[in-house]
């Protein structure tokens, strides 16, 4: 995500082919663009070369270790992480959040929740990108001109 009108590269990583297909349909083609990936580790492995803006994580029955998913990807990358689940067992949504998850939804989420949620991600990791452009440029840009508040 360099900027604001380039769109938003999505990695579904899923074993429900309907899932990304789902996402591929209720997200704007002209914001995001969605790829899926296969939730093993050779699958997680190939996200890694495509340089994401931002990961959906769509636990099914599966027997996906979803802390564990989350984890790989932390180790390569620090975009966001959000996790779909219908899994809601005590001390798991803790567990995935320490994980590395950035959100963890409860299924059945509704089309428009889900795109709510996602453009709050894809906001707040190019705020922080740009944010780090601008300290590795020597902070020449304001807060302000990079959609920053200042304190």
């Amino acid at each position: 995500m360099q900027n604001a009108d380039q769109p938003i590269k999505i990695i579904v990583i899923s074993s429900d082919l309907l899932m990304s297909d789902y996402l591929k349909t209720i997200l704007d083609s002209q914001k995001f663009v969605v790829e899926a990936a296969e939730p093993t580790p050779d699958g997680i492995a190939e996200t890694r070369k495509l340089s994401p803006d931002l990961f959906v994580v769509d636990e099914l029955d599966s027997g996906m270790d979803i802390p564990n998913t989350c984890q790989t990807i932390r180790q390569y990358s620090i975009m966001p992480i959000m996790v779909i689940s219908s899994n809601h067992k005590s001390g798991l949504v803790e567990q995935t959040l320490d994980a590395g998850a950035d959100e963890y939804l409860i299924k059945p989420v509704p089309g428009s929740v889900l795109i709510a949620h996602l453009n709050t991600l894809a906001r707040r990791a190019l705020a922080e990108k740009e944010a780090a452009l601008s300290i590795v440029h020597g902070g020449n840009q304001k807060p302000d001109q990079l959609g920053l508040l200042a304190y």
